[in-house]
């Protein structure tokens, strides 16, 4: 898994950009303002970093005590170069690698940025998300709408019907055009992401499907406006879903 995710991150890191001042939450939407999600936040932990735009942007509101976790070497070898800090380090990992290190301090902030849909959500998952907060800590995840999912493979592919309903479901992904590796993306309707978090003790403070938004947005994939098809597809079905939950018990 962590060998497809290296190579898959190397073409990715080439040919996508990304805004520095905006966090960004999917292909073609505009950012959101770190300030706004940080706060008055004093540790925050990026949860499948990439190469550490959305970590560092975050770090830099309070250089407050900022970890960014990834199993793609190459992805953790840019971070480093580019933005690590006395307070802002990054590790090569997964969650359950990392816990292994924990030094027991809570996170007030969890994000997973894109990096939810490749995870199970399931009590181990919550185990170790609850292992690493508190009561008040606060879970931000940016992921693929299960509707797009159910609809489409890699985005541009032909449309192939799946089942919206069918939680849990892995779908096997093909990325990348140089480097081409299967990833396996996990399928959650929105309502079972919503009670397996209050379920587990996290309320849901906001949902979002925001609408592309090309000229400000904050990633972009090289030609990708030029795709007919694709802009179609996101002009009409939401490509992305964004959560906020706060925990509570």
């Amino acid at each position: 898994m962590s060998d497809g995710w290296n190579r898959y991150a190397e073409e990715f890191n080439d040919l996508a950009t990304f805004d520095v001042q905006n966090i960004h939450t999917g292909l073609g939407l505009k950012g959101l303002d770190p300030n706004d999600v940080v706060g008055h936040a004093d540790s925050i932990l990026d949860i499948g970093c990439g190469e550490g735009t959305n970590t560092y942007l975050m770090h830099s509101v309070g250089k407050v005590r900022t970890v960014g976790i990834d199993i793609a070497s190459s992805a953790i070898d840019k971070a480093n170069k580019q933005y690590a800090r006395d307070s802002c380090t990054f590790l090569n990992c997964d969650l359950k690698s990392y816990l292994k290190e924990y030094d027991g301090n809570p996170f007030e902030i969890i994000t997973f940025w894109g990096s939810l849909d490749y995870l199970r959500i399931d009590d181990e998952f919550f185990s170790e998300l609850n292992q690493i907060t508190r009561i008040g800590s606060r879970c931000f995840v940016s992921k693929f709408h299960p509707m797009w999912t159910a609809l489409y493979g890699n985005d541009v592919e032909e449309q192939r019907m799946k089942s919206y309903f069918d939680d849990g479901r892995v779908d096997f992904i093909p990325y990348g055009n140089k480097n081409k590796v299967l990833l396996e993306r996990v399928h959650y309707s929105i309502s079972y992401i919503y009670n397996a978090f209050k379920g587990n003790g996290w309320e849901v403070k906001a949902i979002q499907e925001p609408r592309p938004n090309i000229e400000a947005a904050s990633f972009k994939y090289m030609n990708y406006d030029s795709d007919n098809t694709l802009m179609e597809r996101m002009r009409n079905v939401p490509m992305t879903i964004v959560f906020e939950f706060e925990r509570r018990r």
